[in-house]
């Protein structure tokens, strides 16, 4: 589970949430750790980032959702949920081969899974998904996925 700092807690620091995914992932990590909305609710037991959108910020020490624009207003701190992760976010690039190989990752976030689409010189396409990646095993996996038998190592 992705996780955050504790500074989201403290009173007076709101958390900017752009995204669906990113309100999604937030209220899940709020949720284990049993933080709920004023009234004793689940922050999980509604969607309040359709009322605002990409103007959503969550306040967990009061437990309320509101515009980001009033908590600006009122000088609070506004964490956006970049700055709010207790790591970095993973950054993947595509990258092609010369033997016309082209692979595109896509890290969800909510999923926790790494998912990479693998095709050969555009013709065949297959994705493959890998939720504990370690260094370049996600891409031999998939193109072993793919077909590809990798070369005997010498010993």
């Amino acid at each position: 589970m992705i996780k955050f700092k504790e500074e989201c807690l403290k009173e007076n620091t709101v958390v900017h949430l752009r995204t669906q995914e990113q309100y999604n992932i937030f209220i899940k990590w709020l949720d284990s750790i049993n933080e709920r909305f004023w009234n004793g609710d689940s922050y999980m037991s509604k969607n309040n980032w359709e009322y605002y959108k990409q103007d959503t910020c969550l306040y967990p020490h009061k437990g309320f959702y509101e515009e980001v624009y009033l908590f600006e207003d009122e000088g609070y701190k506004i964490l956006s949920y970049e700055k709010a992760l207790l790591e970095e976010p993973l950054k993947l690039e595509s990258k092609e081969f010369e033997m016309g190989l082209s692979v595109k990752p896509n890290f969800n976030l909510e999923e926790e899974s790494l998912q990479f689409n693998i095709s050969y010189r555009g013709i065949m396409e297959k994705s493959f998904t890998e939720y504990i990646c370690f260094k370049n095993d996600c891409v031999r996996k998939a193109l072993i996925g793919l077909g590809w038998t990798p070369p005997k190592e010498n010993k």
